[in-house]
């Protein structure tokens, strides 16, 4: 019987919010992201990692009214920061370190405007998510990489609408499509672990002010929540040698709180 030896991963999904006006738009803007992110052991439940802190981000992308009924977005967000880890080593020590985390996500959405007021859309939502553990105490972190596709549906609502400003609320459900861990274990030989039964939901707010009549200021909210339960085994080697323990990644669940502030240039 291999033993196990537990890869902790982190598998953030930050969210995307929609945004849009009565023109086409492209716009900008910077916020903070509230991350949490709590691992758990398979069978026991038991809290294995805990990881939360507040990291810079900056979102970007084009809104485009196809006509009065279809609406096109494209978004990008980055963001980079580092946060305390706070778990435990392969023995069950208590172990403090910090982990950083660089995370470029892109989105890409259509949508069905049956009436002015309401938006039914579908989209894309891809990501990579490169976090790194530090080393610290004389216990080995690592580098992991995650790639994840989503699909997603979403309902956008506009609650207000005047000359000068515009609030909508949305709300989506993603399906997973395809997401893998690849880990660099510092002390192992690197390998691939394909993460499975994910599942993901956010919901926000966009607010919208008419500043001239080409500019607008944007405020958006997100709240956004993800998790998987199980991945793929891999054969733990090092330098192409087995060894008796065996690689997974244990359940992890997070939650995401996101304020972005920005500009937007409206154009014909």
């Amino acid at each position: 019987m291999k033993k196990t030896f537990i890869i902790s991963c982190f598998g953030i999904f930050s969210s995307i919010s929609s945004h849009s006006s009565a023109q086409n738009s492209v716009f900008v803007g910077a916020g903070i992201q509230d991350y949490s992110l709590t691992e758990k052991d398979l069978y026991t439940g038991q809290r294995l990692v805990k990881e939360q802190g507040t990291i810079p981000t900056i979102i970007y992308g084009l809104d485009w009214l196809i006509n009065q009924k279809f609406h096109l977005q494209g978004q990008i967000q980055q963001s980079y920061g580092v946060m305390p880890y706070d778990g435990q080593t392969q023995s069950g020590i208590p172990h403090q370190t910090e982990t950083t985390h660089f995370l470029t996500q892109g989105m890409a959405s259509i949508g069905f405007l049956p009436i002015k007021e309401s938006e039914i859309y579908l989209g894309l939502h891809g990501q990579e998510n490169i976090r790194n553990v530090a080393n610290n105490n004389n216990v080995y972190g690592a580098t992991e990489t995650y790639d994840e596709f989503f699909l997603k549906v979403g309902l956008r609502q506009q609650l207000i609408k005047t000359t000068q400003q515009q609030l909508h609320i949305w709300g989506e459900l993603h399906t997973l499509l395809y997401a893998q861990s690849m880990v660099d274990a510092r002390t192992s030989d690197d390998v691939t672990l394909e993460l499975k039964k994910g599942k993901a939901q956010a919901w926000g707010f966009d607010y919208l002010y008419h500043y001239n009549h080409k500019t607008d200021w944007f405020v958006k909210g997100i709240s956004f929540s993800h998790h998987y339960q199980e991945s793929t085994l891999a054969d733990k080697t090092i330098y192409g040698q087995p060894t008796n323990y065996y690689l997974y990644q244990p359940p992890i669940y997070f939650k995401q709180h996101s304020l972005y502030a920005g500009l937007s240039w409206r154009f014909d």
